[in-house]
């Protein structure tokens, strides 16, 4: 089964995202200085990357998943996810992009397309977490596409941070209460057991 330490380093980025989650929510709160509000939105990107490749790492150590597959939805996911953050970090902490969107067509398309992105991640992860029998996960999945609606709409404010703060808590769950599958220690036994011969 998975050790101890393993599930602490596992927990850790996932706090990281609950605070950065909870910076970003005082931002829409306070007036913060432009360079202040890059930070947070820069430190909320870097955790968010993490946060979702913890519970990649998760979803694999219970799915038996080709290594195509799983490369190329995790890859688009992925960059699903960097895409939104790189827009979120642009259009809070700069005002020349805003007024950029404002204006131009075509820096409408290039943000959008980002948020629509990571709607279709979304719904691509759902179906690619639903065989799972872990509840924790598919809950994550759920609330994840309700996120990825409300940035599509234009409401990634405190709603969709408390949302995320949600999914930060129900994914510590799923990092402490995680057992191992049993097909997946047996397939490891059977690997080393191989090695071994």
């Amino acid at each position: 089964c998975m050790n101890t330490n393993k599930k602490i380093l596992a927990v850790f980025p996932i706090v990281l995202y609950i605070i950065a989650n909870m910076l970003f929510y005082s931002v829409i709160f306070n007036d913060y200085v432009n360079r202040r509000i890059f930070f947070i939105t820069g430190f909320l990107f870097l955790c968010e990357i993490a946060f979702w490749i913890v519970i990649f790492y998760f979803i694999n150590r219970e799915k038996d998943i080709q290594k195509w597959e799983k490369y190329l939805i995790e890859g688009i996911f992925l960059t699903g996810v960097a895409a939104t953050g790189i827009g979120r970090i642009l259009l809070n902490s700069s005002p020349y992009v805003n007024d950029l969107v404002n204006s131009s067509t075509a820096m409408i398309y290039l943000l959008g397309s980002g948020r629509v992105l990571m709607l279709f991640c979304s719904i691509l992860l759902i179906i690619y977490v639903f065989a799972n029998k872990n509840w924790f996960i598919i809950l994550l999945a759920i609330l994840n596409i309700v996120v990825a609606i409300l940035i599509w709409v234009d409401f990634d404010n405190s709603i969709t941070s408390s949302i995320r703060i949600i999914m930060g808590l129900i994914a510590i769950m799923c990092v402490l209460l995680f057992k191992e599958n049993e097909t997946q220690e047996v397939k490891m036994e059977g690997k080393n057991e191989k090695k071994i011969d």
